[in-house]
């Protein structure tokens, strides 16, 4: 269920783990300078839920990748890291993230508020 994954990744991301602790104002929550977490989810799932929202086309990258215009670029039968696609189509880290409109979202619901600000 969406909303699980997501209270998984809002616990993990304010406590650094599955776990709401006992005190809240404890200094053991202040994580040092670069701390990672991995959380795995399953992506099916998430893709059936809240993900469904998620088109590749939302992707600069995935959008420059397919362009007609840079066709020539890649090699076929040639496998390319993302860095390498990146630097290839001459876009940033940036273009990995999703661009949308869609300002609200309603957990659970399907359909999107959009906000035209």
């Amino acid at each position: 269920m969406a909303s699980s994954a997501i209270e998984t990744i809002m616990k993990y991301y304010l406590y650094g783990s599955n776990s709401v602790p006992s005190n809240l104002a404890s200094d053991s929550l202040i994580r040092t300078s670069g701390s990672t977490t991995t959380i795995t989810l399953d992506i099916a799932n998430h893709m059936s839920t809240a993900g469904r929202f998620a088109k590749p086309s939302q992707f600069d990258v995935v959008k420059e990748f397919f362009n007609v215009n840079n066709s020539g670029l890649f090699a076929n039968n040639q496998t390319y890291s993302l860095t390498e696609v990146l630097n290839i189509l001459n876009l940033s880290a940036s273009a990995t993230e999703m661009k949308t409109d869609h300002k609200l979202y309603a957990e659970g619901t399907d359909y999107l508020v959009v906000s035209q600000t």
